[in-house]
C-alpha cells in the first residue's frame, strides 16, 4: 500500500505482516511477522516519466515462533533489513521509470508527481 501519512505529506510504501521463516545451517530457527514502512520519492526523469526512489526501511518485527530460546526480535532485525533491502533494490530496477499517461491531442509541460493529504498528485500545464 502507498499512502501519504507522513507529517510532510510525502509518499510512504507500507508492507504489512510479511511472514518470514529464519533458518540456520538449513534448520528453521524462528518465524516472525515483519512490518515495513519505506519513504518513497518520485523524481521526474523526463517530460513523460517519473522514477521511484526508496528511502530507508523502518521495520517492526514480531517473533511468532522460536525454536531457540536465545533468539530475540532484535536478532532478526539485521537479517530482515537485508532481505527488505534486496527486495527494494529489485523493485527499483523493475520500476526505473513510470510512464505518465498521455491524452491524445493534449500537450504537457512541467509535469510533477508527488503526494499530499492522502493522495498522489500529478500537476503541470496542459494545452
Amino acid at each position: 500500500m502507498v499512502n501519504t501519512n507522513n507529517a510532510d505529506g510525502t509518499l510512504r510504501l507500507v508492507l504489512g505482516d510479511i511472514i518470514a521463516t529464519f533458518a540456520k545451517d538449513g534448520k528453521n530457527v524462528a518465524r516472525a511477522a515483519i512490518d515495513a514502512q519505506i519513504d518513497v520519492k518520485l523524481a521526474p526523469t523526463g517530460s513523460t516519466t517519473t522514477a521511484l526512489n526508496f528511502g530507508d526501511a523502518d521495520l517492526r518485527i514480531n517473533l511468532l515462533d522460536s525454536r531457540n530460546a536465545t533468539i530475540t526480535e532484535e536478532d532478526l532485525t539485521a537479517a530482515a533489513s537485508k532481505g527488505i533491502s534486496l527486495q527494494l533494490d529489485s523493485l527499483s530496477k523493475l520500476l526505473v521509470t513510470l510512464p505518465i499517461p498521455s491524452l491524445e491531442g493534449i500537450q504537457r509541460e512541467n509535469v510533477s508527481v508527488g503526494g499530499a493529504k492522502g493522495y498522489i498528485l500529478v500537476s503541470g500545464r496542459m494545452h
